[in-house]
């Protein structure tokens, strides 16, 4: 009785070993997604009015080259000052699919103006629209602008800190994004302070971040220096 029981454990052991060889067979298998390696910059700076020539990528799919499978799409227009994307995408031998874009900034290269710099939030005239009454900011908040071309900068928190430093909540609540600076968006301000026997010269630069709810002014010192008389 016990070699008939040991002979039935023996075959089906035998039976799962088989059936599972038979199950997984063919299915353990390398895939390679698409790479892709974009030539040229990123992001890449064209001068308004000028012609756009996307320089492409390089796609693999492991060893081999399949650049003429991607497909390219872009909404870059470069009769028109702003910040564009080129997407570059393509699907591999087992249907994966796998992206990359190119950021593209339309410029004007007759703005010089240098706007970059950190900023302090005006609180004397700054304020959010709460309820029908202007809630005014509770401190003189840090805002960094930064250039990106000529005439387009990327701003940290267009609601001035009103949510990452007032309330606390930390720079995941920033409201970051960009703005494009024309030749007459601007204001110098030169103020002078008396101080004998010589008048204090602070020019300052302004910035007006508004947005529905928010009348943000941040405001930057250019130069301070002193002068005789």
């Amino acid at each position: 009785m016990k070699k008939v029981i040991y002979s039935l454990l023996l075959f089906c052991g035998l039976f799962g070993l088989w059936g599972c060889e038979k199950t997984t067979e063919g299915l353990t298998k390398v895939t390679y997604y698409v790479n892709f390696e974009l030539n040229g910059d990123d992001p890449m700076l064209v001068p308004v009015g000028s012609t756009f020539s996307d320089p492409g990528v390089v796609a693999m799919e492991g060893e081999e080259d399949v650049t003429a499978s991607v497909t390219v799409n872009s909404d870059v227009k470069a009769d028109q000052i702003g910040l564009y994307s080129v997407s570059y995408s393509a699907t591999n031998a087992d249907g994966f699919s796998s992206s990359v874009k190119r950021t593209v900034v339309v410029y004007d290269p007759e703005v010089t103006t240098d706007a970059s710099g950190d900023y302090t939030v005006d609180s004397s005239v700054s304020y959010r629209n709460m309820n029908g009454q202007q809630a005014p900011f509770k401190g003189d908040f840090s805002v960094s602008v930064t250039l990106v071309a000529p005439g387009i900068f990327a701003v940290s928190d267009f609601l001035g800190g009103w949510y990452d430093q007032g309330a606390a909540y930390g720079a995941a609540y920033a409201m970051k994004g960009y703005f494009k600076l024309n030749a007459d968006e601007y204001e110098y301000e030169e103020i002078y302070k008396q101080k004998e026997p010589e008048c204090t010269v602070e020019v300052t630069f302004r910035l007006y971040l508004c947005s529905s709810d928010y009348a943000v002014q941040v405001v930057r010192v250019v130069k301070k220096e002193n002068e005789n008389g």
